[in-house]
């Protein structure tokens, strides 16, 4: 047991903790003691975590139950003392009054950069919730039912890195908690990452200044905003930029309608599941001329069509996931994406793809990069005039992702499987050869019959 490095004691219903049952456990750098009833209101010995002089993290979230008539607050700080590398902590947190601080004993643990909440409830971050937690870069506040936040509520502000303040209720009116997040968060210089998924639901316009402002003097790489009610998010000029060191901004599972930003540097851009067909038809979502922008995903979006130029300056792109739209055709400009290696359109309506400047575009692409296109769970017309885009189907089934997937209907509506490209493509060959016999003999006759009633008109009134 000497060397053990690591021990689970999480869900056993354990209610207390007795002396020296971690004895011999020097070498122990992570301890779970999660999901059980411990009791508090039992005098726990303080010296119970003293043979822990190699412990970095600890977890005794999950224990706030109501049992035997006592309602368990957050883990007694006296015990923590000993736990001097103590990297990262996971705690319950539950106000004995209006206002939460975390206890003084925090102050001692010089070593504790991480902290991730259990069971919370916590309705008011203020400047003393974490007043004695001077050393904190990461923090992990979900589902605490928080509704405000006040400046200066974070006091290491020159080091402070990561805040995920997930499925709380900010709000953006009132007392304006979301507008005070983002002003503090202006102050923190190394902020690496934010994630406020389900953070505000009753706010339906995201302001442009949250990021041009507020986050351009962060380091910030990271931005999750998904999961809201946002139907905008919109800046309307050049000056609504985001922050050069964004790489990752994700906006999915909105309500948006209207999103558009300066992007020169990000590098994905998650849109899914928004309603941003209609404004896409005829806009971009970037003003940004060239961007470096890898992965863009617009899946979900209602999309009949895209703007022309959608896609310009996008000489980085390597994934554009199209799916579960509505897109009839590819009529956008594919020109730009000269690094592109997978354009997903399944699960749209696309019958055939009608522009020879696509299909070409396509098949050069196919030479320059490992393109995979997704035309998987399209309804595919297999008729003559389609049968220029299924001729070019065959000549580059190199191309096709999910072929065994793909289905094509016949003039009668009879629908197969595509699993013999050439096969169809050689049936329709022979098939629009006589329909085109015929075509031309019937307009030649046409043509024919109109010349000799113009000159019998000619040849009567001469």
């Amino acid at each position: 047991m000497s060397n053990l490095f690591e021990l689970d004691l999480s869900w056993n219903r354990l209610v207390y903790l007795e002396e020296g049952m971690f004895d011999g456990l020097a070498s122990l750098r992570k301890l779970f003691l999660n999901g059980n009833y411990l009791n508090y209101s039992l005098k726990i010995p303080n010296d119970i975590f003293k043979p822990l002089v190699s412990l970095t993290y600890l977890n005794v979230a999950y224990n706030l139950l109501f049992r035997e008539g006592y309602l368990f607050y957050t883990f007694p700080g006296d015990l923590l003392l000993p736990l001097v590398r103590l990297y990262k902590i996971e705690v319950d947190v539950r106000p004995r009054f209006q206002f939460f601080q975390f206890a003084e004993e925090y102050r001692t643990l010089t070593n504790l950069k991480r902290l991730k909440t259990g069971f919370c409830v916590l309705h008011h971050l203020t400047n003393i919730t974490f007043t004695n937690l001077l050393y904190l870069e990461y923090i992990e506040m979900q589902t605490c039912w928080i509704q405000k936040f006040d400046r200066g509520t974070i006091p290491n502000r020159n080091y402070f890195r990561y805040l995920d303040i997930s499925h709380n209720e900010l709000s953006d009116y009132d007392h304006d908690s979301l507008y005070s997040l983002m002003k503090e968060l202006s102050f923190f210089k190394e902020l690496r990452g934010l994630k406020m998924t389900n953070s505000f639901p009753f706010v339906y316009i995201f302001k442009p200044g949250y990021l041009t402002f507020f986050l351009k003097s962060t380091k910030i790489e990271k931005l999750y905003v998904n999961n809201n009610s946002l139907v905008e998010a919109i800046g309307n000029n050049q000056l609504f930029m985001m922050p050069p060191t964004l790489r990752v901004c994700d906006f999915s599972n909105n309500r948006l309608s209207k999103f558009y930003f300066g992007m020169p540097y990000l590098s994905m851009l998650n849109l899914r599941n928004n309603t941003l067909g209609a404004y896409l038809s005829s806009k971009r979502y970037t003003n940004s001329s060239k961007t470096e922008l890898r992965e863009i995903d617009l899946s979900h979006n209602l999309i009949q069509d895209l703007s022309f130029d959608i896609f310009h300056g996008h000489a980085h792109a390597v994934k554009i996931n199209l799916s579960h739209n509505k897109l009839l055709d590819v009529s956008f400009d594919l020109s730009h994406l000269v690094s592109l290696e997978r354009l997903d359109l399944s699960y749209n309506n696309i019958s055939g793809i009608t522009s020879k400047i696509a299909m070409d575009s396509l098949h050069k692409l196919s030479k320059t990069s490992n393109l995979t296109i997704d035309l998987s769970n399209n309804l595919l017309k297999c008729s003559c005039q389609n049968l220029k885009f299924l001729q070019w189907m065959y000549v580059n089934l190199n191309l096709l992702f999910n072929t065994d997937q793909y289905m094509c209907q016949f003039v009668g509506n009879g629908v197969v499987h595509m699993t013999n490209v050439e096969k169809i493509v050689k049936q329709l060959e022979k098939e629009c050869s006589s329909y085109t016999t015929v075509i031309i003999c019937i307009t030649t006759g046409i043509l024919l019959a109109c010349v000799i009633l113009v000159a019998g008109l000619v040849y009567r009134y001469r």
